[in-house]
């Protein structure tokens, strides 16, 4: 019985009645294109193209009639929430989402993996190449009027080349054991502060 092993493992004291969850609007208009990849030219425009106000951020919070786990049948979701960010909020939202990744990596003394945790904050949704989505976001003329969205990337830029040249410069030897992955994200915290001049 798959659902007592369950009831089982799970603190009965604890009872859940709401659920979240997040979604993406837009991101589907953007193709995905590993880094490398030396494959079709309009999939690489697409992604070049992208517009950053197409991307919008849902919460959804379920409410469920009984609390789980303590019901064995079909559970029935009384009240549904949803909260949608603007494009603004969802740029601030992601950039400090991977501000917050980078801080973690550099404190988490995983210093021989520093340069592909960056490069992995550097492309957030899978937008590739690294760095262009805060790029895209700093060329944006609606975007540059947001206070808030400049400020956010500004300092995760700072923080991003702090932690690259550390990873290149200091002794994990990052350009010697990632030598693609850190050329990637030295062009990209190039490109990146180039885009906010």
């Amino acid at each position: 019985r798959p659902h007592q092993r369950i009831c089982n493992a799970i603190d009965k004291t604890t009872f859940i009645s709401k659920f979240e969850c997040t979604s993406l609007k837009g991101l589907d208009k953007i193709t995905k294109v590993s880094e490398g990849f030396a494959g079709s030219m309009k999939a690489m425009k697409e992604v070049s193209q992208f517009d950053p106000l197409d991307i919008n951020r849902e919460n959804h919070i379920f409410t469920v009639e009984r609390s789980f786990p303590c019901t064995t049948t079909a559970i029935e979701i009384t009240v549904t929430q949803t909260t949608c960010l603007d494009a603004a909020e969802t740029a601030v939202d992601i950039i400090k989402k991977e501000t917050q990744s980078l801080t973690d990596a550099s404190t988490s003394g995983a210093n021989v993996n520093l340069i592909i945790k960056i490069h992995e904050a550097l492309t957030p949704l899978g937008i590739v190449p690294a760095g262009h989505y805060y790029k895209q976001l700093a060329l944006s003329p609606a975007m540059r009027k947001e206070e808030t969205v400049m400020a956010a990337l500004k300092s995760f830029i700072i923080i991003a080349k702090k932690l690259t040249d550390d990873a290149i410069m200091g002794p994990s030897r990052a350009m010697e054991k990632h030598p693609d992955k850190s050329a990637n994200v030295l062009k990209a915290v190039a490109d990146m502060e180039c885009s906010l001049l």
